[in-house]
């Protein structure tokens, strides 16, 4: 049986929706959790939490509006927002995540290149992030993923074959990116640079600066040191 990670981060859009996939994955033999997320910390509990009983999960449905930069949080309780890196960066250490672990972004915009690099940069255990390219509404985004689900899991389609079926479906773009596919793109690299620069990961110069072996290990820097 496959583990579905549902997180809802917005009061306005994560009712009928999430009905919707939690349905739909019975179906496809599919085990749902879902956690509400209320502000960064409990984002971080939620996956410590399943770190430390050891709970991995094959998809993580993260539920809210987003853009190419971030996702709001905001289930009544105050509106923030958290970056995509950041995001990348507590899921890794979670180690939560199986080698093929799926990224469902249920979001406006969660399937451009930029987020997809930025999360890949930051956590080398990220291997697919799917997402539509456009603005969309709830109930596009719930049924272009319910196919998604549906072709991977019942017709055994490749992810990226999944994401197409997923866009004739909803007549919006979906695409799901695999790690080799972004590291041979030139822009990725300059993108992780900028990041680590930011992040202060490395120096200008590309050196590492960091003795912090969490970030080594989420960069996937450990054994270049």
């Amino acid at each position: 049986m496959k583990n579905l990670l549902i997180l809802k981060s917005h009061h306005d859009i994560c009712g009928n929706e999430v009905g919707l996939i939690t349905h739909q994955s019975g179906f496809l033999n599919i085990d749902v959790t879902e956690e509400t997320i209320f502000n960064t910390e409990t984002m971080k509990e939620v996956f410590t939490k399943y770190k430390e009983i050891n709970r991995k999960f094959d998809f993580i449905y993260l539920c809210t509006h987003g853009s190419a930069t971030g996702f709001d949080i905001d289930m009544g309780l105050g509106l923030s927002t958290m970056t995509w890196a950041d995001f990348g960066q507590i899921v890794c250490e979670s180690q939560v995540l199986n080698d093929d672990t799926i990224f469902l972004l249920a979001c406006c915009r969660g399937g451009l290149f930029r987020v997809a690099t930025d999360m890949l940069a930051v956590c080398n255990s990220i291997n697919y992030v799917c997402g539509a390219t456009w603005k969309l509404k709830s109930s596009d985004i719930a049924t272009g993923f319910t196919v998604f689900l549906y072709s991977l899991i019942f017709k055994k389609s490749e992810p990226s074959y999944a994401a197409k079926k997923a866009s004739l479906a909803t007549d919006y773009t979906f695409v799901c990116y695999d790690r080799s596919e972004i590291e041979s793109h030139p822009q990725f690299k300059n993108r992780q640079f900028d990041l680590y620069v930011a992040l202060e990961w490395i120096d200008k110069d590309g050196n590492i600066i960091t003795s912090d072996e969490t970030v080594l290990e989420n960069s996937g820097l450990k054994d270049v040191r």
